[in-house]
C-alpha cells in the first residue's frame, strides 16, 4: 500500500473545452498546458490556472474549419527562454507559436502548409520532438500524416528546415512516430505489428520488424531505448526495442470502447506509467512490477484517453481529460510533492525494467567515518595520535577506529629487520591497573589522562582483542626496545615462530595500533 503523501492529489480543474480532447501536453517546467481537439487549441498558464488567448490564425470558428482543428501538439523550450508550441491540424497545416514575455501572449511565427492541400490524407496524426528543452540551439520535430508521409524538420530562431520527407507504403498503416536517443526516427504501424527505424539524415529504412503488438494506437520509447510501451486497446504492452521481444503487460480496467486511441506517458524518471482508459479514469502503473499504484478519477466518467505528465525536481504533475465526442470536457491536473531523487542523471537503463538507486541507510552512513579514519591512518603510518586525540571525546567512534586500526595495521619494516629501522615514531597505548591510560611514542610520553567510565568499558573490548592477538604483538615488538620505545615487558620472539604459552606480559599491557 502507498501512504497518502505518495499519491497524486487533484490541484486544479480546467474548463472550457466544448468537445473531446484529442491530446494534452505540458511545456517545459510545466509552465503551460495545451489541449487540442476539433475545437482548436486551448492553452492555460499553470502559475495561475488562467487561459491564455491564442492568435486568430489558430482560433476555431463556426462553421468548424479543418485547418483549425488540431489533432496533436508538442512543446519546445530554447535557452533564450522562448516557449514554442507546435500544432498539427486535421487539414495538414503545422503552426509554430512562440510565447512573448513582453506581451504575455503567443504569436504565430511560422505556418507550414500541407503537401497536398485539400487531401484528407494530409491530416497530421502523430508528432514528436527530440528534446523538450533544446540544448544546442537547434530543435527537431517529426510528424506523420494519414497518407504515410513522415517529415523530419529542424527548428531554430531563424526558422524551420526540412531534413527529409518520405512516404511509406500504404500497407504499413502509419501511426505513432518517436525519436530514438540518436535522433533516428521510429515509426509504428497501427495494425500489422510493423516497426521501422529511419535514418536521421536521409530517412532510409535502417531496420524493419513485423513482430510488434497489434494494434499500436500510441507508443512511448524509454529514453535509454531499451524498451517501448504500446497502447493495444484494453491494455498496454512493453517490448524490448532491440529485438521486439515481449516483456510485460499493464492491464487495463476491462471496458473497451475505442481500441487504439488511449495515451500513455512516462513520469517520475520513467519509474511509473500513466495510461488512459474508457472507464472514467486514468491509471498509474509501477513500471517495474506492472502493478496499479493509483487510479485518477474523472468525475464526468466515460472516455479518458488523453493524458500528460511533467516531472520536476520536487514536484510531479499528471493531467487527464475527457474524450467523449460532442460533450464538454474538463482537464484535471494532479500534483504530488516528493523528495528530489538521488543519482539520477541522463538516460535510464532498463536491463529488467528500471530500479531507482536507494540512498544509504543512516546506520551505514555512520560507519563511513570510522572507515575513513582507518584508511587515513594506514596511509600515513604515523602521527595518528594527533587525530585520535581530537575525537577521543566520542568514545564510540574512538573505539571503532581503535578496533579497525588494530586488526588492519600492517607490520612496520623496522619490526621485520632491525637493520632497516629508521626510528619511525609509532604511537602506543598503555593501560594500567589504576585505570589510567598512557600513550607513548618512541621514548617520549605524549599524554596521560583519566578516561571516562564509558571509555573504560569500551577499552576493555580493545584489551580483550589485544590478548587474542598477543602473538602478533609479541612478534611485532621484537627488537623495538633497542630504539628506545617505552612499552611493557614482553618476551619478543622471532617473526614466524610460535611464542611459548608461559610467556606473559607484565602488569602494563601495550596495545599496538
Amino acid at each position: 500500500m502507498f501512504s497518502r503523501n505518495q499519491l497524486y492529489k487533484t490541484t486544479a480543474t480546467l474548463e472550457g473545452c466544448p468537445n473531446a480532447v484529442t491530446s494534452l501536453s505540458f511545456s517545459a517546467e510545466a509552465r503551460f498546458i495545451v489541449a487540442t481537439g476539433d475545437f482548436g487549441a486551448k492553452v492555460w498558464d499553470t502559475s495561475n490556472m488562467s487561459e491564455v488567448a491564442l492568435p486568430s490564425k489558430v482560433t476555431q470558428r463556426e462553421p468548424k474549419q479543418p485547418k483549425r482543428a488540431f489533432q496533436v501538439a508538442s512543446w519546445m523550450y530554447f535557452s533564450s527562454k522562448i516557449h514554442v508550441l507546435i500544432l498539427g491540424s486535421v487539414r495538414g497545416d503545422i503552426y509554430l507559436l512562440s510565447w512573448s514575455n513582453v506581451e504575455s501572449a503567443f504569436q504565430v511565427f511560422r505556418a507550414l502548409l500541407p503537401c497536398t492541400p485539400g487531401d484528407q490524407g494530409s491530416q497530421v496524426v502523430a508528432m514528436d520532438v527530440f528534446e523538450t528543452v533544446v540544448t544546442n540551439k537547434t530543435g527537431y520535430f517529426v510528424t506523420a500524416t494519414l497518407d504515410g508521409h513522415v517529415h523530419l524538420r529542424s527548428l531554430t530562431t531563424a526558422g524551420t528546415q526540412t531534413i527529409f520527407s518520405i512516404q511509406l507504403d500504404k500497407s504499413f498503416n502509419l501511426g505513432p512516430v518517436r525519436f530514438g536517443k540518436t535522433r533516428d526516427v521510429y515509426v509504428f504501424g497501427t495494425i500489422g505489428g510493423g516497426i521501422m527505424c529511419l535514418d536521421r539524415a536521409t530517412g532510409e529504412i535502417r531496420e524493419s520488424h513485423t513482430r510488434g503488438p497489434v494494434p499500436m494506437g500510441t507508443v512511448i520509447i524509454g529514453r535509454s531505448e531499451s524498451l517501448f510501451v504500446a497502447g493495444t486497446g484494453q491494455d498496454f504492452q512493453a517490448y524490448r526495442l532491440q529485438d521486439i521481444v515481449y516483456r510485460q503487460t499493464y492491464t487495463g480496467p476491462g471496458r473497451l470502447i475505442a481500441p487504439i486511441s488511449k495515451d500513455i506517458v512516462f513520469a517520475e524518471e520513467e519509474t511509473i506509467l500513466v495510461g488512459g482508459t474508457d472507464s472514467g479514469m486514468a491509471i498509474v502503473y509501477n513500471t517495474q512490477s506492472g502493478k496499479v499504484i493509483q487510479t485518477l478519477q474523472y468525475p464526468r466518467g466515460g472516455l479518458v484517453q488523453s493524458v500528460a505528465s511533467c516531472t520536476l525536481k520536487n514536484t510531479c504533475f499528471i493531467a487527464i481529460a475527457g474524450s467523449i465526442l460532442d460533450h464538454p470536457s474538463n482537464i484535471l491536473i494532479f500534483k504530488k510533492h516528493r523528495k528530489a531523487p538521488t543519482n539520477i542523471s541522463g538516460l535510464i537503463s532498463y536491463p529488467n525494467f528500471v530500479k531507482l538507486p536507494k540512498t544509504a541507510r543512516p546506520y551505514i552512513r555512520w560507519l563511513i567515518w570510522p572507515v575513513i579514519f582507518a584508511i587515513f591512518y594506514v596511509l600515513t603510518n604515523s602521527y595518528f595520535y594527533e587525530i585520535k586525540s581530537m575525537i577521543c571525546a566520542i568514545p564510540s567512534i574512538q573505539t571503532a577506529c581503535t578496533l579497525i586500526m588494530f586488526t588492519t595495521r600492517p607490520l612496520p619494516d623496522e619490526f621485520v629487520s632491525p637493520s632497516k629501522a629508521h626510528h619511525a615514531f609509532t604511537p602506543f597505548i598503555t593501560a594500567h591497573d589504576d585505570g589510567t591510560v598512557k600513550v607513548s611514542r618512541s621514548s617520549q610520553l605524549h599524554e596521560e589522562y583519566e578516561p571516562s567510565s564509558q571509555f573504560r568499558a569500551e577499552y576493555a573490548l580493545v584489551e580483550a582483542l589485544s590478548r587474542f592477538h598477543a602473538e602478533y604483538v609479541k612478534a611485532s615488538l621484537k627488537g623495538h626496545n633497542d630504539h628506545g620505545v617505552e612499552s611493557s615487558t614482553v618476551n619478543a620472539v622471532p617473526r614466524g615462530s610460535r611464542a611459548s604459552q608461559t610467556e606473559v606480559a607484565s602488569e602494563s599491557e601495550t596495545i599496538f595500533l
